[in-house]
C-alpha cells in the first residue's frame, strides 16, 4: 500500500504524524519507486467532511478510515491530488483538536495531540489561532514557556505560509521576526534552515538574505548552541551555492596517507560520503562500481569519504570489499591536531552542511562541482556526457 509523494504539506505531514501516533493498527505511508500507489479504489471525498464536536472513538475511526482510503489510492490525477491538498488539513485540524481534548487518553496522548493540531495551524497559515494559544498558556499562573515557544515556532511557520508572495513588505516583515526569535528561542535557531526553505519558496533571494544575517548573528553570539549551530547553516549555504564553484576536500585517506586534492585535476571524479551502517550508501556502491569499470580509463575517479565512526568497522569492510578506488576517514582525519588542540583537517560533512547521507558529489576536471546529488542513473547518465566516446 504506497501514497504518492506529490501528496504534500500539512496533509502528508499530518498523515505521517497520525500514523505512526494513533493507536489503530495502520502501516505508515511510503512511496515506491514510481512515487505512486499500486492498487486500490477511488478515494471518498465525504471522509475529509469530519465534524465537530463528536466523541473520541469517531475521530480515532475517522484517521484509520482515511489512512486506509488513501493508502489504497491508485495513481491519482493532479485534480484528486489538488482536491486532497485543500481538504485534508482541515480534516485533520478537526480531528486532533478534539483528541486533544479527549477525557479518556492519557495526558501524554493528549499533549501529543494538541502539539499535532498546533503544528497544523502553523502548516495552514492559522496565525490568529496560535497566538490565541500563545495568549491562553501566558496567562496561567504557571506558563509552560516550552510550550509557548513551540507555539511561537508554529506561529512564525504560519506567517511565512500565510504571507502573500507579491507582498513584499509582509515578507520582509516576517524575515525580520524570523532572525530575532532565532536568536530567542533555542526551538526556532534549531529549524532555521527549513523555516528559510519555506520563505525561499515565496522569496529566494529574501531567504538567502535571512539565513546570512542568521549565520552571522550565530557566529557572533555567545550562546554554545547558536555558536554550533551556525557552522551547519554556513555549510548548507556552501552547499546549496557548490555547483560551479571549486570544492574543498582535505584530511585523510584510511591507509593514513593526506589526501591530495589538487593531484586530482584533470579527472571527473565522484566524493561518495557514505557509512557503512547506511543501507541506502551501500545500495549506491554496485552502480558506481559499474560507472568506476567503463569510465575510468577515460578519466574517471571515485574518492569515498567515511564518516563512520568505527574505523575497525570502515576497516574491516575495506577489506573485504576491496574497491578498486581511495577511501577517506573522516574520523581518522578528526584524530589530527595541532599544537592548541585544533582540527588539522576540516572535516568535509561539516563544512558542507551534510546531514544525511548518501550524498554524491560529481566534481569535474578543474575541481567544481557539477551535481551534488549524482546519486543512480543521474550519475551515469552525467558521465556519458561528460565521455561522449565512451560506449
Amino acid at each position: 500500500m504506497r501514497l504518492t509523494n506529490t501528496i504534500l504539506g500539512a496533509a502528508a505531514l499530518a498523515l505521517a504524524l497520525f500514523a505512526v501516533s494513533s493507536d489503530a493498527s495502520v502501516v505508515v505511508a511510503q512511496e515506491d519507486e514510481a512515487g505512486v500507489a499500486t492498487s486500490g479504489n477511488a478515494l471518498d471525498m465525504s471522509l475529509f467532511d469530519v465534524p465537530d464536536g463528536k466523541d473520541a472513538k469517531f475521530y480515532r475511526d475517522r484517521q484509520a478510515a482515511i489512512q486506509e482510503a488513501l493508502n489504497a489510492l491508485s495513481n491519482p490525477d493532479e485534480a484528486t491530488i489538488s482536491k486532497i491538498n485543500e481538504v485534508m488539513p482541515k480534516a485533520f485540524l478537526v480531528i486532533f483538536k478534539n483528541l486533544a481534548n479527549d477525557a479518556e487518553a492519557d495526558e501524554e496522548e493528549r499533549d501529543r495531540n494538541f502539539n499535532i493540531y498546533a503544528m497544523l495551524l502553523g502548516r495552514t497559515g492559522e496565525v490568529e489561532e496560535l497566538e490565541k494559544l500563545i495568549a491562553a498558556e501566558k496567562a496561567k499562573d504557571e506558563p509552560n514557556k516550552e510550550r509557548i515557544d513551540q507555539f511561537s515556532f508554529f506561529a512564525l511557520l504560519a506567517k511565512i505560509e500565510k504571507a502573500d508572495k507579491d507582498d513584499a513588505s509582509a515578507l520582509k516583515a516576517v524575515a525580520d521576526e524570523l532572525v530575532d526569535k532565532a536568536m530567542a528561542i533555542d526551538i526556532v535557531a534549531y529549524q532555521v534552515s527549513d523555516l528559510c526553505e519555506a520563505l525561499g519558496e515565496k522569496a529566494p533571494d529574501l531567504a538567502s538574505e535571512t539565513l546570512d544575517k542568521i549565520a552571522d548573528a550565530f557566529t557572533k553570539s555567545n550562546d554554545k548552541i547558536r555558536k554550533k549551530l551556525a557552522d551547519g547553516l554556513l555549510g548548507k549555504k556552501r552547499m546549496a551555492e557548490l555547483v560551479g564553484n571549486e570544492v574543498v576536500l582535505e584530511g585523510l585517506f584510511l591507509d593514513g596517507k593526506e589526501i591530495d586534492w589538487k593531484s586530482y585535476r584533470g579527472k571527473v571524479v565522484l566524493i561518495d560520503v557514505f557509512a557503512t551502517w547506511c543501507g541506502p550508501c551501500m545500495g549506491e556502491v554496485p552502480g558506481i562500481l559499474k560507472n568506476y569499470e567503463r569510465f575510468h580509463e577515460a578519466g574517471f575517479d571515485v574518492i569515498s569519504y567515511s564518516v563512520d565512526q568505527d574505523l575497525d568497522a570502515l576497516k574491516k569492510y575495506e577489506e573485504t570489499e576491496k574497491h578498486p578506488w581511495k577511501t577517506a576517514s573522516e574520523t581518522l582525519a578528526a584524530e589530527q591536531t595541532d599544537a592548541d588542540g585544533n582540527a588539522k583537517y576540516k572535516s568535509f560533512s561539516d563544512y558542507y552542511g551534510i546531514d544525511a547521507i548518501p550524498r554524491m558529489i560529481l566534481v569535474d576536471k578543474d575541481g567544481k562541482a557539477i551535481d551534488t546529488n549524482a546519486r543512480g542513473d543521474k550519475l551515469t547518465k552525467a558521465l556519458e556526457k561528460l565521455f561522449p566516446n565512451v560506449k
